[in-house]
């Protein structure tokens, strides 16, 4: 706690990663899911906590991460900080991706566009995944329900793989939908026209 303490004033990433592997290795998922809820009123300590796992770049962490995620009692911020911080992992297995491909598709799922946005910010911390999340995204941008989400999505990834499918959507009739569009094709000279035709028309 001491040391959590010390994190909340400084982030020190070697501090991090050292107490997470300390609660990796000394606590249970009941006692850090009792841990993480009994900070409810101290929301930058609930993320330190999950921070401080995350930065451990191995199986026994992303398992933690899961198990706390799957937890009946965890509360539900600290499930939505979770699956952020799922994305923000660098050593994502097939054992999280699902996990955050499920919640996207349960479209009642308080989760489901926390977790769509993670699988896209998957890209940029794990370049193993590009093709995985390339290819997630490509069918959510021809059957979800939410192309705005999808859209944001992309954008978190970084890749420009999806641009050719992404600009046919502006113009659409959901301003949504155009914002995180024009969100997205800002940062790619190759449509720039298209965006200042669209905001003129």
């Amino acid at each position: 706690r001491q040391a959590l303490g010390e994190l909340a004033t400084v982030l020190d990433e070697a501090l991090a990663k050292a107490v997470g592997k300390y609660l990796i290795e000394n606590y249970t998922l009941d006692e850090i899911t009792q841990l993480l809820n009994s900070q409810e009123h101290n929301t930058k300590i609930a993320s330190l906590i999950i921070y401080s796992i995350q930065k451990n770049p191995n199986f026994a962490a992303e398992t933690v991460l899961v198990g706390l995620l799957e937890h009946p009692e965890m509360i539900e911020q600290n499930k939505q900080r979770i699956v952020m911080s799922l994305g923000r992992f660098e050593a994502v297995s097939d054992l999280s991706f699902q996990r955050l491909e499920s919640y996207v598709q349960q479209k009642d799922n308080k989760l489901a566009n926390t977790a769509q946005l993670s699988i896209g910010t998957v890209a940029r911390f794990n370049q193993d995944q590009h093709s995985r999340v390339n290819e997630f995204l490509a069918e959510q941008l021809i059957d979800g329900e939410k192309k705005s989400v999808t859209l944001l999505a992309i954008h978190n990834s970084g890749l420009t793989d999806l641009n050719p499918q992404a600009v046919k959507l502006l113009g659409d009739k959901s301003s949504n939908v155009n914002v995180a569009l024009i969100k997205l094709l800002v940062n790619d000279p190759s449509y720039h026209e298209d965006v200042i035709e669209f905001a003129i028309n």
